[in-house]
């Protein structure tokens, strides 16, 4: 290649060879130069720039101070288009008729010529193709620092070229070399090179080919000429790989020409999601469906794909009442086993996914499917059997039976029928609870309660009012219903009045008897025989807060007496308020003050003509506000007669209550707080007798009336 450059250059410079007149010491030697063609200028020889260099050189042009110069040309192929400044500037040229007058001096800076030097360019435009002759004329001269210089003139030619234009078929798919101005019959030395993804086919010229190699030398013809170098897309390998093959599927692989737009799809398995394509180890894109124009290189693509940990969430239903484990995240299709433990008292009924049953199972085992899954293990509680038996079978009712959820809160209750006592809760042999009322907390099992009850046995206790005034008999330990007789005998001067029981006559009759029901204590009233004697035994009945109902025992032969009344300390034969003509032993006092002490007597008449003593007085104290027959609610209370404890039962008994213990006379015997989960009031300090129990909640009142028997 550089060889034929060589050539090429030396056949250039033969064909511009300028004719000479003579030899000479100086010379002027004008010389054709082709400069690059500006944009616009066209490949037909017309129109092109030429700048051609005035070279002045030789012995004696040591110092070059001007010249005067007459150049002849063809204007009709050439136009003068101005000077350029080579060693000099500021040359005068004036175009005329083909002739150029060019004039310079500068005897200040006179110009070194020993060795040729090109003192300016000469710039013309071609009008027309052709060689055109530049000759010097006549009286052309150049002057030194003294006179002027005996030179030789050289003429010169600017000769024809034309163009020669190199094309790349399709654009950019080569680089190209070679194109320029050539002259005619000038062998041109061509170059394609084909750039990354094409190969080389061959050199055209107006479709028909010029050469098949991709370097050739050109001879140039009389003319312009454009040569097409064409190319041809290479092809290459596109090659696609799942990584891991168990990830997904991949397709678009094939044989693609460079440049060719590819699509390649990642089609993930299920249970896999894609994550990306790999191109020799780097990321290139993360869309399945990537896009992308193929290079000058085989491809190997990888489709990376990650197996999806799917969550696996397990309910308990309801909360509460079980356990359960396997919950958390797993691959598609992997084998997973769930485990349901029910708590105490419950039982497993199955596992359900989208309110559907997918096993009855405590120990569930699936696949995985490829989404999140909500699995519910269901529970339901189980409703342990209670049984209660009544013994002996009549004795009583018992109730609670039936069934119950493990840990429930159980009362059951026994009621004794009028002849039996409740005596206890029993568990086989067992004692539970020794109250009636007995509240528990339901095992996770069957139970069997049994409520035992009791005959009835009663104490009848019987006593002489003075034992020096008689005698008794029949006391002692009876049976529920069974007959009680009791008898008194007066000793010698003495006489019997009546049976009393807490004050209260319940017969005149020496011999008293009566069907055994409840624990009772009789007292035989005897007394000294008089001509009238004195009322006995003056004792309350009821009381309320303005009344007191009283009674007292004479014998059976006084049908009268009268009573007196009043405040404490009166004299009921001078003072208080008496009340005369009662014809029976008893009598109801009203219009009396709430919360007021007072005293009361009373006498006998005999025969209607002998009148007794006043009786011992009785003194008493009506009930506090509040406390009367006009309750608010109802209030049980048992056993009753009660020993040591009465258990309350009432639907005021909420959080916080104050019961009061009044004695049959209104005394208030004491007060104390209970609470709704402990209702029971112990009786300690309490003597046998009849009492009032008062219950206050909130502004709520409620009252029972009580005996207390001794242990």
């Amino acid at each position: 290649m550089y060889v034929r450059k060589l050539l090429s250059l030396l056949l250039l410079l033969l064909l511009i060879q300028i004719h000479s007149k003579t030899s000479a010491q100086l010379l002027v030697q004008p010389e054709h130069f082709l400069r690059a063609q500006q944009a616009g200028v066209q490949p037909d020889g017309q129109n092109s720039f030429i700048q051609v260099p005035i070279r002045m050189g030789g012995p004696g042009l040591g110092a070059v101070t001007g010249f005067h110069l007459f150049l002849s040309y063809d204007n009709q192929k050439l136009q003068f288009a101005g000077i350029s400044p080579g060693a000099v500037s500021n040359v005068a040229a004036i175009p005329v008729n083909g002739m150029l007058s060019l004039q310079y001096s500068n005897v200040q800076a006179p110009i070194n010529c020993t060795e040729p030097v090109v003192m300016f360019y000469l710039n013309f435009t071609r009008l027309a193709v052709g060689d055109v002759p530049l000759t010097f004329m006549h009286g052309s001269q150049v002057a030194g620092l003294n006179s002027l210089l005996p030179v030789n003139y050289q003429n010169g030619m600017v000769l024809q070229t034309w163009q020669l234009d190199l094309l790349s078929s399709p654009p950019q798919a080569g680089v190209l070399s070679g194109a320029g101005a050539y002259l005619p019959g000038q062998s041109a030395s061509l170059s394609a090179i084909a750039n990354p993804g094409y190969y080389f086919i061959n050199w055209t010229r107006d479709a028909q080919v010029v050469s098949t190699l991709p370097e050739f030398d050109y001879p140039m013809p009389a003319e312009n000429v454009t040569l097409t170098a064409n190319f041809g897309l290479n092809s290459y390998v596109l090659q696609l790989q799942s990584n891991p093959t168990a990830g997904g599927s991949v397709s678009g692989a094939g044989t693609y020409t460079f440049g060719q737009t590819v699509q390649v799809q990642a089609v993930p398995n299920t249970g896999w999601a894609f994550t990306g394509w790999m191109l020799d180890g780097q990321l290139v894109s993360t869309d399945p469906n990537y896009t992308f124009t193929m290079p000058a290189s085989n491809l190997l693509l990888w489709a990376n794909f990650e197996q999806i940990a799917y969550p696996l969430q397990i309910a308990v239903h309801p909360e509460g009442s079980g356990t359960v484990s396997g919950a958390g995240n797993y691959f598609y299709n992997t084998q997973v086993t769930v485990q349901a433990e029910p708590l105490t008292g419950w039982e497993f009924t199955g596992w359900t996914a989208n309110g559907q049953t997918v096993s009855t199972s405590q120990t569930y085992t699936f696949n995985m499917p490829a989404s999140p899954l909500q699995l519910q293990a269901n529970f339901q509680q189980i409703l342990y059997p209670l049984q209660i038996v009544v013994n002996p079978s009549g004795a009583g009712q018992a109730s609670g039976a039936g069934n119950y959820a493990y840990n429930t809160q159980v009362t059951v209750e026994a009621v004794p029928n009028p002849e039996y006592n409740f005596m206890s809760w029993n568990q086989g042999s067992t004692i539970l609870s020794t109250d009636p009322v007995y509240t528990f907390s339901m095992p996770a099992s069957a139970l069997a309660l049994t409520a035992r009850f009791s005959l009835k046995t009663f104490v009848i206790e019987v006593a002489a009012s003075s034992p020096e005034h008689g005698t008794v008999g029949g006391g002692g330990v009876y049976t529920y219903g069974q007959t009680v007789t009791v008898t008194a005998q007066a000793n010698s001067g003495y006489q019997f009045v009546a049976w009393t029981e807490q004050g209260q006559t319940v017969s005149q009759e020496a011999t008293y008897s009566f069907v055994a029901l409840a624990n009772r204590s009789l007292t035989a009233v005897f007394q000294q025989v008089m001509v009238c004697p004195e009322p006995l035994s003056l004792s309350i009945l009821a009381l309320g807060e303005q009344f007191a109902h009283l009674s007292w025992v004479s014998p059976a032969s006084v049908q009268a007496w009268d009573l007196a009344w009043g405040l404490p300390g009166f004299n009921p034969n001078t003072e208080g308020t008496l009340i005369q003509g009662l014809n029976q032993p008893s009598y109801l006092l009203e219009g009396l003050n709430p919360q007021t002490t007072y005293e009361v007597y009373v006498r006998a008449w005999c025969e209607n003509v002998y009148v007794s003593n006043w009786s011992a007085p009785l003194q008493f104290m009506t009930w506090y506000v509040g406390l009367g027959d006009n309750t608010l609610s109802v209030l049980r209370v048992f056993p009753n007669p009660a020993s040591d404890k009465l258990q309350l039962m009432s639907p005021e008994i909420s959080g916080q209550a104050t019961v009061s213990v009044f004695s049959a006379d209104g005394r208030l015997m004491f007060s104390r707080q209970l609470t709704s989960d402990n209702p029971v009031l112990y009786l300690k300090g309490l003597s046998p007798g009849i009492y009032h129990l008062q219950l206050q909640t909130g502004n709520k009142v409620s009252i029972a009336r009580f005996t207390v028997v001794s242990n």
